[in-house]
């Protein structure tokens, strides 16, 4: 019995640094990552007009997003460096690994090890890393980072939070964590709008929820949502939206909308379901899940949800996220928004798996079960196929291996230094060229009037940059 357990804690560790191995090119590429000119612009204009007036300007012409507004506000080019802008990101990539370890740790710690728990962990974060729309738009802008995968991680502490009111011990455990509820569902509208949404979606749904099986809703969730309603009200009546929507002609077409939304949200899925290695990996985890089930009380809130509940809640989630860009701009989810959209179906797909699972293991009395080892060798075979196939991974270790990488962070410090040396008030620059695949950089344009040239000429205190015309 000892040498199966030590033969299984071995197997589990050489997953765990198969997957360490996956992650750490990205680790690594954090510190040749450099910030967009975008990223300047909102530092200097919070330094130039004050945190308050930049957050008015932002909440007139640009959105709602109350809560990271001031992130990007107050981002490390606020305070001119370059070094903590490289090293903020990586610790936003390890602070959301850390939230996600702590939201799957909160509904299974009693019934998988803390090492089964990290590689749960990991094999998630690893198919959201290898398949994400944009690596870069979700690993390495700041600003996309400070919006995105602030959402993200809120909603995940969220749910925990919200759990932990119906696990406390004590009266004032609860009421701390109806107090750290209250803070997250009031911090979450305000990160992006598609969060929101989803916040308003999970908050009549637990409101259901609550009707159905409890037979009454308690005074904590009547707060959280009135919190809830106040700040969504708050982010969607902001002029931004409307001054934001301008700018597209294809807006507010409701049946269009409809119906453009649901046909890509399906081949969205279709591609993330038989395109990645999620059905391979999801195989492999069958082994822990049926061990985490056999035993999960089955009187437990998620395993008392129908899977055709669940089904619905998660698609819910993410068409609401998908026809609301559709609505209101008229176009596509682009690849920042579809890596949110993406991590909400991961996270859904996880629970509807288990909860199938669940069905499955108390209709047939299944006690145990394990793979053979033809399908864990077939499986292997699979992962290494798609990682052999373009993804963010490989191109990870190619823009390392090639030197891409390095020469992109020389090329834009040596512009830095050109700006600085310069004597002259007015500059054209050359373009940033060969921009490695796994960062995002949407350089400056020929026009000094726009938001991004305004930023790089008040961070290098010059009246006027433009990129040279070729």
């Amino acid at each position: 019995m000892k040498d199966l357990v030590k033969q299984k804690l071995f197997y589990q560790r050489i997953i765990i640094g198969f997957l360490i191995l996956a992650i750490i090119p990205f680790v690594i590429l954090h510190f040749f990552n450099q910030p967009t000119p975008e990223d300047f612009y909102y530092s200097e204009e919070a330094r130039n007009i004050g945190i308050i007036n930049s957050f008015r300007v932002l909440y007139k012409f640009y959105g709602g997003r109350y809560f990271t507004y001031i992130l990007i506000s107050l981002q490390p080019l606020y305070f001119h460096s370059i070094i903590l802008y490289k090293i903020v990101t990586l610790l936003f990539m390890i602070i959301f690994i850390y939230v996600l370890y702590y939201f799957i740790s909160e509904f299974t710690k009693n019934f998988l090890s803390k090492t089964e728990r990290i590689v749960l962990t990991l094999t998630v974060f690893f198919i959201y890393l290898i398949s994400m729309p944009s690596s870069g738009q979700g690993i390495y802008w700041l600003i996309s980072v400070m919006h995105y995968n602030t959402a993200l991680m809120l909603l995940m502490l969220f749910s925990v939070f919200y759990h932990r009111i119906h696990n406390s011990e004590n009266v004032q455990k609860r009421n701390f964590y109806i107090f750290l509820s209250c803070l997250s569902a009031a911090l979450i509208p305000g990160t992006i709008e598609l969060a929101a949404i989803i916040m308003i979606l999970y908050i009549i749904i637990l409101n259901i929820y609550s009707i159905f099986s409890n037979k009454k809703i308690n005074w904590w969730l009547i707060l959280i949502s009135i919190i809830t309603i106040v700040c969504v009200y708050f982010v969607f009546a902001s002029p931004g939206n409307a001054e934001r929507s301008l700018r597209y002609s294809e807006k507010h077409m409701f049946w269009q909308s409809i119906f453009t939304s649901l046909t890509f949200l399906i081949e969205s899925v279709a591609s993330w379901i038989f395109t990645t290695p999620l059905l391979v990996v999801t195989i492999l985890l069958l082994p822990l899940f049926f061990k985490m089930l056999k035993e999960y009380p089955v009187s437990d809130g998620l395993l008392r949800i129908k899977v055709i509940y669940l089904f619905l809640i998660f698609g819910s989630f993410l068409y609401s996220s998908t026809f609301v860009i559709a609505w209101s701009i008229g176009i596509m989810p682009y690849d920042r928004i579809l890596n949110f959209i993406f991590f909400i179906f991961l996270i859904g797909w996880f629970l509807i798996v288990i909860s199938l699972l669940s069905k499955i293991s108390i209709k047939y009395d299944i006690k145990s079960f394990r793979i053979h080892k033809l399908i864990y060798i077939i499986g292997v075979i699979l992962i290494v196929f798609f990682l052999i196939k373009e993804n963010n991974v490989t191109t990870a270790y190619k823009d390392l291996f090639t030197g891409k990488a390095k020469i992109f962070n020389l090329s834009v410090y040596e512009r830095y230094d050109q700006i600085e040396r310069s004597s002259n008030d007015s500059l054209e620059i050359d373009s940033i060229q060969n921009v490695p695949s796994s960062f995002f950089f949407q350089d400056i344009t020929f026009d000094t009037k726009k938001p991004f040239n305004k930023g790089y000429q008040s961070y290098f205190k010059k009246n006027y940059i433009v990129r040279k015309k070729y």
